[in-house]
């Protein structure tokens, strides 16, 4: 009995983290910096944006750019996560059975927002040279929800079954608001910096349930007990919020009018405030023993979670009148190291002794760290007629994950690298452009599949192959009408107004 006591604990914990190591999908992973990407034009050629620069999201790939942005402008996005998938074979394996693990997300929508405003004397060619702008951009969003389950017949307990479940909820967000400036210093040179204030909130539910009974069925679909059970159900949970600061500076250089050079720099996130806590709840039933317990407890929690330096460069190429070619590198730095991890979260002292610490280890990872690296973006867009714009791209989004080794007895996220495609068409009138399209993204890596029931001193962490899959619609909305639709406004006034003069006039004559 104490063996199987001691391989059900095994399975429960092994199965838990095998749900929770599935729990970072495309759009919520802190190693990834392009599944989520930005901008009207931005979007549709793959983030290549760095050396183009020329609407309200180069508050974000180049805020030099938005001094090149003749008028005053507004621009909102909304970004539908219509597919979201990762995938292994045999991601569990147990003495009772083996479990495939698999997420499908739920649709969201993250939303970004840009509002500009061009100040400043007009020059000769009616242009001013200063530009102000206010952003919101949706960095992370997912809530998602993991199952697995295990039934079988206990090897060394013929006359017993047990079944094992795990479930795992999973939300996160990280919004940027920020003010930008920028400021054109001649019509070749462009300058500009953007200050972002980074709200990045997660929390986790878990729970994880084992039944075991004497007789075959015991552990039915219904979940009924059999004589003799014993039932163990813990539940995790943990809500945190991290204030960050981070800073982008950008310059965009116009050697001539078909070539178009741009660079931006990222400076690492500066921790400024976070909070949270953890709970942990576990029920026991020992029906031989006819013996049961609970117990709770829950603490505050600090979290910190820095985000590296990054340099964009970018090149736009001006080919025709109908043709806009562009290219974007990026590299970014690392975070910690794998001799000094970053440490997920801190558990606040208490000062009742007889407070347990919640367990978390199944929740995060409790270190990480991220390797360098870098992405390409490439993209084109074409004039398909006088209203038409069509556009396409490519681009890679590398994973900085730490390596996945052929064992191991330490969790780490998949190391998965994704290769993405974009397409979309804009239809401009006027003040008004408008633009639809599609995002997929596909990758393949690696991972860790767990054995639930490995010998004593073997590793319970073996390499395996992680695929993700990931669609995505958007509409993007940018009108150049700030200033006409006020001027729009205030003449409406004025004529209403005048038609209630005009009919109180008549009124007072008859």
């Amino acid at each position: 009995m104490l063996r199987g006591a001691c391989r059900k604990g095994r399975l429960l914990a092994l199965l838990a983290l095998a749900v929770c190591g599935w729990s970072a999908p495309v759009q919520a992973d802190r190693f990834h910096y392009q599944s989520l990407l930005i901008g009207q034009r931005a979007i549709g050629v793959g983030g290549a944006f760095t050396g183009v620069a020329d609407d309200p999201s180069a508050a974000f790939y180049n805020p030099g750019g938005l001094a090149q942005v003749p008028k005053d402008g507004i621009s909102v996005s909304l970004s539908v996560s219509a597919f979201d998938e990762r995938k292994t074979d045999d991601g569990v394996i147990t003495d009772v059975g083996t479990v495939d693990l698999a997420h499908k997300g739920k649709p969201t929508v993250p939303v970004s927002a840009t509002m500009m405003l061009k100040l400043g004397k007009k020059d000769a060619d009616d242009f001013r040279s200063h530009a102000v702008a206010f952003s919101t951009f949706t960095r992370d969003r997912d809530d998602f929800t993991y199952k697995a389950t295990v039934t079988g017949q206990l090897p060394d307990a013929p006359t017993r079954r047990r079944g094992a479940e795990a479930k795992l909820r999973v939300a996160r967000s990280e919004l940027w608001y920020g003010p930008s400036y920028a400021y054109r210093h001649s019509a070749r040179w462009y300058f500009g910096f953007s200050s972002f204030l980074s709200v990045l909130r997660m929390s986790t539910e878990s729970q994880t349930t084992s039944i075991e009974g004497d007789v075959e069925g015991a552990v039915a679909a219904t979940g009924e007990l059999a004589p003799n059970p014993t039932f163990r159900q813990q539940l995790r949970s943990s809500e945190t919020t991290a204030h960050r600061l981070l800073m982008r500076v950008g310059a965009l250089y116009k050697p001539t009018p078909r070539v178009s050079l741009g660079l931006m720099l990222q400076t690492p996130t500066l921790h400024l405030t976070s909070k949270g806590n953890v709970s942990d709840r576990i029920i026991t039933v020992d029906g031989p023993q006819n013996v049961g317990s609970f117990s709770q407890v829950k603490r505050s929690v600090r979290a910190v979670s820095p985000d590296p330096w990054e340099v964009r460069l970018g090149i736009g190429y001006y080919a025709s009148q109908w043709l806009t070619l562009s290219l974007d590198g990026s590299a970014y730095g690392g975070t910690a190291s794998k001799s000094h991890p970053q440490k997920s979260i801190s558990i606040h002292a208490t000062d009742n002794p007889d407070d347990v610490e919640p367990t978390t280890g199944n929740l995060f990872m409790n270190g990480w760290y991220r390797r360098p690296t870098g992405n390409v973006s490439v993209g084109a867009q074409i004039a398909a007629g006088h209203m038409l714009d069509l556009s396409v791209g490519f681009f890679t989004d590398f994973s900085s994950a730490p390596s996945i080794q052929q064992t191991s007895t330490e969790y780490s996220e998949p190391d998965v690298n994704h290769l993405g495609a974009t397409w979309a068409c804009a239809f401009h009138k006027g003040r008004y452009n408008v633009s639809v399209g599609l995002l997929a993204l596909w990758g393949q890596g690696d991972g860790y599949s767990f054995n639930a029931d490995a010998a004593p001193g073997e590793a319970p962490l073996t390499r395996t192959t992680v695929t993700d899959r990931t669609f995505m619609l958007f509409l993007y909305g940018y009108t150049k009408a700030l200033q006409r639709a006020a001027q729009d406004s205030y003449e409406k006034l004025k004529e209403r107004q005048k038609k209630q003069d005009e009919q109180d006039a008549q009124a007072y004559d008859d």
